[in-house]
């Protein structure tokens, strides 16, 4: 009785451990316990698709937990603006809503980025490089750190000041 397969499976190198996976096409005569007594057909090496679409799944992995962080930020200020604005100052509510368009903004940035890094894969990517200050950007980064994260505290020391980068 011959059985024709096609089916992913591992192997592990004995010396080294590492991880192959392999895809088996052809056919093979069985034994009555279901044994494969003969098999003819090819073997073919899928590791490298095994671990790109691995990456894959990683990548959107971390773009959602990435994407996640500002949107419940922007979310909280909405609805507290939402429910609160008969109640809040002019003052109060102007920052509320700069902090909510400053999530807003490192979301596009993010998607932006996630963007970026299909066009990589294309060859479609281009820089759009220009000169910034250091300490802009550090300070920039730490109002937002300090907005999204509560767990731990960021300090900046400023000895930066005056330093150019040339970035996108």
């Amino acid at each position: 009785q011959f059985k024709t397969t096609v089916s992913p499976f591992t192997i592990t190198h004995k010396k080294t451990g590492k991880v192959r996976w392999l895809r088996s096409v052809g056919n093979g005569a069985e034994n009555s316990d279901g044994s494969i007594t003969m098999f003819y057909g090819v073997i073919i090496d899928i590791t490298a698709q095994k671990e790109e679409e691995q990456r894959k799944i990683d990548f959107l992995s971390i773009a959602s937990h990435e994407l996640r962080s500002p949107l419940t930020s922007l979310s909280g200020y909405l609805q507290i603006l939402t429910l609160k604005r008969t109640q809040m100052d002019e003052q109060r509510m102007e920052t509320m809503i700069r902090n909510a368009s400053r999530q807003s903004e490192r979301m596009r940035v993010l998607i932006d980025s996630f963007l970026d890094i299909a066009r990589v894969n294309e060859g479609k990517l281009q820089l759009q490089r220009q000169i910034f200050p250091v300490d802009t950007f550090l300070s920039d980064m730490e109002k937002t750190l300090a907005e999204t994260t509560t767990s731990h505290k960021f300090v900046f020391s400023d000895q930066t000041s005056g330093l150019m980068l040339y970035a996108d």
